[in-house]
């Protein structure tokens, strides 16, 4: 069952190395000091652009619009919570469009 378990951990982590904003979104969620982002994807594509630096965000993987970018997070949602970020869709409101909340929880 350990092997089991690792397995599953070695392949959670190669997913996540191998998507650009999986990977992004990881490193910008350890550095915040609240634990917790919310706004509108378009904020959180900026965010992460800039993160990411000129080099991966002018790669062709990169998403270019919002809908791209929260395309590429509901699939990675789920191994993205496997290692403690968890990434909700929130309803969407008249004024703001929906907002993106992610928050993510700090290994002991």
């Amino acid at each position: 069952m350990a092997a089991y378990n690792a397995n599953r951990r070695g392949a959670v982590e190669t997913v996540l190395d191998n998507d650009l904003v999986a990977a992004t979104l990881r490193a910008f969620m350890q550095r915040q000091n609240n634990l917790l982002w919310t706004g509108t994807a378009a904020e959180l594509l900026n965010v992460l652009t800039v993160e990411a630096g000129d080099t991966l965000a002018k790669a062709k993987e990169w998403p270019r619009t919002p809908r791209a970018l929260s395309g590429r997070l509901r699939r990675s949602s789920t191994f993205l919570r496997k290692i403690g970020v968890d990434v909700s869709f929130e309803s969407r409101t008249f004024a703001a469009g929906r907002s993106i909340t992610i928050t993510a929880v700090k290994a002991p």
